[in-house]
């Protein structure tokens, strides 16, 4: 009080009931307060990540190498909208191809940083030094001072010579490569840190082949390190057990994604992101063409399919839409309804519209 008398028994009853209305009134207002700087944060939180899934759309490759007598496939599937694993092709001259399957660890802006530097840098030291081991270690070299604090890049790069199978391959920290032959399956190994960790790394190199009929697949750890109901591990056991069966290109992809799913069962979140990039090595095999793979739908095409989508045949379906928010439905269900002759899986039809709505709508945001 101003004259500074002790509060008298009406000043108290006074306050008490101004305080008890003021107090749900200044609690609403520090409610509305957080929520306006939650929705700020999750405005920007979801900013970042399309800027992050921008970067990584634009790194991943556009089309898979077109080799005779080779079946190329490759799978990309993130646990979120913004995963770090990332895979790529080289053309080194000569007929040789580099091939490139890694992982970032974190993820968000900073793993999509990581991950468009690293492949910059395997871009354009491939060419020069070509050999794998060198490679990496100059890849190690420019990476390890700049990296962010805790975070690092698994990465296994290997050169391909189509014409005789021959795959020297130098390994920084990731899964190891199956080969799948007459004989049974068999694990290519190379030893080497992780990219990123401290400088002056040496990486050696390991040579493999693969002979005619011969498969090779190159993952992530998404794969095996997915669990079940019961929390079991899917494991290497399993993955390699099920490289036994000989599948050509996109159809060995999708068996060990069947086979995965039905071992987590329904309901059960991905929990890191899956990469698989296989490799297939027979006599007379039409060529695959393929795009890009994003958010779980396959690169390459059915054998079947490709007197259907030649360049020169009929196209099945032509049509526009308003760029407005929700018509990626519309446009989803009208490729749906054009293939449906096509005579798909179900699985793969709905892979097919999943990769429909993601394009329109990707189309429209942007």
């Amino acid at each position: 009080r101003l004259s500074e008398q002790d509060y008298s028994t009406d000043d108290r009853r006074l306050l008490a009931t101004l305080a008890a209305q003021a107090a749900p009134a200044i609690r609403v207002a520090q409610l509305v307060r957080e929520q306006a700087a939650e929705a700020a944060e999750r405005e920007r939180f979801e900013q970042e990540l399309k800027v992050a899934q921008l970067i990584q759309q634009q790194f991943l490759p556009r089309e898979l190498p077109n080799l005779p007598e080779w079946q190329i496939a490759a799978y990309y599937g993130p646990a979120r909208v913004v995963g770090g694993d990332f895979y790529d092709f080289i053309d080194l001259g000569e007929g040789r191809i580099g091939v490139v399957v890694g992982d970032v660890t974190d993820k968000g802006v900073p793993a999509a940083l990581v991950m468009a530097r690293t492949h910059s840098i395997l871009r354009a030291e491939a060419p020069r030094l070509v050999e794998p081991g060198k490679v990496l270690a100059r890849a190690n070299e420019l990476l390890a001072p700049e990296m962010p604090a805790r975070m690092f890049v698994t990465c296994l790069y290997g050169v391909l010579e189509p014409s005789t199978g021959r795959f020297v391959f130098a390994n920084a920290g990731h899964n190891l490569p199956y080969v799948r032959t007459a004989d049974g399956v068999v694990e290519l190994r190379a030893t080497g840190l992780p990219l990123g960790l401290m400088p002056d790394i040496t990486y050696e190199e390991t040579e493999g082949f693969v002979g005619q009929g011969d498969a090779m697949l190159l993952y992530s750890d998404g794969m095996v390190e997915q669990h079940g109901p019961g929390r079991e591990m899917y494991g290497f056991p399993r993955l390699r057990e099920a490289m036994a069966t000989d599948d050509a290109g996109s159809a060995l992809l999708d068996r060990l994604l069947d086979e995965l799913r039905a071992f987590t069962g329904p309901g059960i979140e991905q929990e890191d992101d899956i990469t698989l990039v296989s490799l297939r090595r027979a006599v007379g095999v039409a060529d695959d063409v393929a795009g890009p793979e994003w958010r779980g739908v396959p690169v390459t095409r059915d054998d079947a399919l490709a007197e259907t989508l030649r360049g020169d045949a009929e196209p099945l379906l032509a049509f526009s839409i308003d760029g407005a928010i929700g018509n990626e439905r519309a446009a989803m269900n009208r490729v749906a309804d054009a293939v449906a002759p096509l005579g798909l899986e179900p699985a793969r039809l709905e892979r097919l519209k999943t990769a429909v709505a993601e394009t329109v709508m990707n189309a429209i945001e942007y």
